[in-house]
């Protein structure tokens, strides 16, 4: 039998194709949830190529943490900080205190603390303010602790709707630096705050058939809710908004593996620098709001005083337009009736019969 020569390749050639492996290979979807946070990076930011073509994937705050299961954010639709409803209708009011409580009174899971310490984080930023009360009070926002339910939040005012209007998941408790940024994030929704990859500008090329996949199997999501929470867009003519930020606490994490250039965000754990400027001008201290002046141009969502009530404007380029102009009904949202809605809520014992206002 003929004995056949075998050609090995260099040592060079090895560490080239070790150091190709290395460089970029987008993720498996095989991937398991850790039982705890991943440690902080040293580096906050850092790029690294990708092996089709020279796009690059950008890591934000730390590295990028693969094995957190996505269900550590709602599945309802409601979140992204930098764009909000056409209406303004699941807006409070700035200056408004929302009344928070627990539907159950006993803290089986030891979470009441940390909701309220890391809930009161956007006070800082937002002339709103959180009072929590007794589970037999009336209340604005009810926290329930559904295990298996996931995390999720009504929008806003919309709290109104259930008895129920926010589930954190205890299922995570023990990942304790998840669950701090979960808790931002769902807040934020009941402050009226949307999805940012949602974002007019968030140009994320989807791999949409991995991204099905995994939402689907990891976190039994229908195609709609997929839908509804990553893939649709918030029409510009809708919302209003700053630029893009992909660092805020309103942002899924995006895992190389559900785009098509290796794009991917880290899980965010803190309110960004944009996050708190943004919530700082939808809720800005009542002391800073002026009164009304004809020459000034509103844009959407500037406030004004009008004969002595609120008002947010509901369109750009607002000169000379006064809730008494005609056909100003629906430029304009009195604000001041909102803090009269809410009081006349809160003397009701049924706070379902309360509608979600859309004026």
């Amino acid at each position: 039998m003929k004995k056949q020569n075998i050609v090995y390749p260099s040592n060079q050639l090895l560490l080239l194709l070790v150091a190709m492996v290395l460089l970029c290979s987008c993720e498996k979807d095989t991937v398991h949830a850790p039982t705890s946070p991943p440690e902080e990076s040293a580096v906050d930011t850092m790029e690294k190529p990708c092996p089709e073509g020279n796009k690059k994937s950008i890591i934000y705050e730390g590295k990028l943490c693969h094995g957190f299961r996505i269900s550590q954010f709602p599945v309802a639709k409601s979140a992204s900080l930098l764009v909000t409803n056409q209406t303004n209708s699941v807006l409070w009011a700035p200056g408004q205190t929302i009344r928070v409580k627990f539907i159950d009174p006993e803290d089986k899971y030891q979470l009441h603390a940390l909701v309220k310490e890391y809930a009161k984080q956007w006070e800082a930023y937002a002339s709103i303010r959180f009072k929590f009360v007794s589970s037999t009070e009336t209340a604005q926002i009810k926290v329930g602790f559904k295990e298996g339910a996931g995390h999720w939040s009504l929008l806003g005012r919309g709290a109104h709707l259930r008895t129920q209007s926010m589930n954190l998941d205890p299922k995570y408790k023990d990942n304790l630096r998840g669950i701090k940024s979960t808790i931002l994030h769902e807040f934020g929704h009941a402050l009226g705050l949307i999805h940012e990859h949602q974002h007019p500008e968030a140009n994320i090329n989807w791999n949409k058939d991995a991204v099905y996949r995994f939402y689907m199997d990891e976190q039994e999501w229908s195609k709609k809710e997929i839908e509804e929470n990553l893939f649709e867009k918030n029409p510009v003519d809708r919302v209003f908004y700053t630029s893009y930020d992909p660092t805020s606490i309103m942002h899924y994490p995006v895992r190389q593996a559900h785009t098509t250039d290796c794009f991917s965000i880290a899980y965010n754990y803190v309110l960004s620098d944009m996050d708190k400027l943004h919530i700082s001008k939808i809720y800005p201290p009542v002391d800073d709001i002026k009164a009304y002046t004809a020459t000034r141009n509103y844009q959407r969502g500037d406030y004004m005083v009008y004969k002595g009530r609120i008002y947010r404007a509901l369109q750009d380029g607002l000169r000379n337009s006064t809730p008494e102009t005609q056909g100003s009904r629906n430029k304009w949202k009195d604000i001041t009736r909102v803090t009269e809605e809410e009081a006349a809520f809160l003397s009701r014992k049924n706070s379902n019969d309360i509608p979600l206002i859309t004026l």
